[in-house]
């Protein structure tokens, strides 16, 4: 099986969502990983057989010409990429045959619309709606593809004593999943909660330029002192700074999938919206995996006539659960355990 990983290192999600299946692979194909240098580190190696890095990794036609070559020298029986879409080599390679059985997985959720994918590979609570995809499914079962934690998680401290006037809500995204229909829903949620919410924007990628543009956009929907952004966290202070926190926002429609996992794994609750993409069904799965509310998953975020914002109203009553105590006895010792282990997170 050769495998082209865009991004396979400690720091970065795939390794999280798709080592385990890559080492789980290896007992029946030898394994061989095709990465860019910088996107590779000794962690990412270990989960393949063999690695071989791209020689010229600025020059994409060079890149698409040596993985030709490797398969033309390797003869691979399953090409497989576990994300499409993350760079321009993953996309060219999509529109490529190099082996009889051509793969995708959803580590960047969405169809290729390509003849030469011939399968993708996704857990069967977790495909949406099936009309959205052009491939074949390769269903895995239910759990069938377990998150290995991040190594740089370390220990978590212990929680700042909850604040009684104020809900403090995180939205933990990549500057790219901010859009203006979220930083909408979430000035309806600060004019529609009684008491007073801060929002934490725990944000990561991007440029500071592109802080500052956000900041410029949140000026103009929540009055100064109601949010707080912190850009690119080292991932133990980002954990233990989510662990603060009474309640989270998913982002939408792009879903958050590794960052469900974070709140998870510190036992925090919150809300996200659903839709018929698997980048926004995978939000309300893993909500349905971690035995949360029907409520805590939203599928609509327009007002509706009988003045309700399900977005809102939700986080609102997400935010009444949380501010008078530290959190729902659902998510004590136990059942953070408990969450995790639903969400294939060990």
């Amino acid at each position: 099986m050769l495998v082209f990983a865009e991004a396979f290192n400690s720091g970065h999600s795939i390794l999280r969502t798709h080592s385990r299946t890559l080492r789980a692979v290896r007992k029946c194909f030898e394994v061989v990983g095709v990465c860019l240098p910088q996107g590779i580190d000794e962690a990412g190696r270990q989960v393949f057989d063999r690695t071989i890095e791209l020689s010229r990794p600025d020059d994409i036609p060079a890149c698409i010409n040596q993985i030709r070559r490797l398969a033309d020298t390797e003869r691979p029986d399953v090409f497989y990429m576990p994300s499409v879409g993350m760079s321009a080599i993953s996309i060219f390679m999509s529109n490529l045959r190099i082996a009889p059985l051509q793969i995708a997985g959803l580590g960047h959720p969405a169809t290729t619309h390509s003849d030469c994918i011939d399968y993708v590979s996704v857990e069967e609570d977790y495909v949406g709606d099936p009309a959205r995809f052009c491939e074949r499914f390769l269903l895995l079962p239910k759990d069938g593809q377990p998150y290995a934690p991040s190594s740089f998680l370390g220990a978590i401290g212990a929680r700042r004593p909850p604040d009684p006037d104020c809900t403090h809500i995180a939205i933990a995204s990549s500057l790219l999943k901010l859009n203006a229909v979220l930083l909408e829903a979430v000035g309806e949620i600060r004019k529609r909660c009684r008491s007073p919410v801060h929002f934490h924007f725990m944000t990561s990628g991007g440029s500071q330029f592109e802080v500052f543009r956000l900041n410029a956009a949140l000026e103009s929907i929540l009055p100064i002192g109601a949010y707080t952004i912190t850009s690119c966290m080292p991932y133990r202070i980002y954990v233990n700074r989510l662990n603060d926190m009474d309640m989270f926002l998913s982002p939408f429609p792009f879903g958050n999938t590794n960052g469900i996992v974070d709140a998870f794994t510190v036992g925090l609750p919150g809300i996200c919206k659903t839709g018929p993409e698997v980048f926004e069904w995978i939000d309300g799965a893993m909500f349905a995996r971690a035995s949360m509310p029907e409520w805590m998953v939203t599928e609509t975020v327009e007002q509706p006539p009988s003045d309700s914002h399900p977005i809102a109203m939700s986080a609102r009553r997400c935010a009444r659960g949380c501010s008078a105590s530290a959190r729902w006895s659902a998510f004590s010792k136990a059942g953070r355990k408990c969450s995790a282990r639903k969400c294939s997170i060990s």
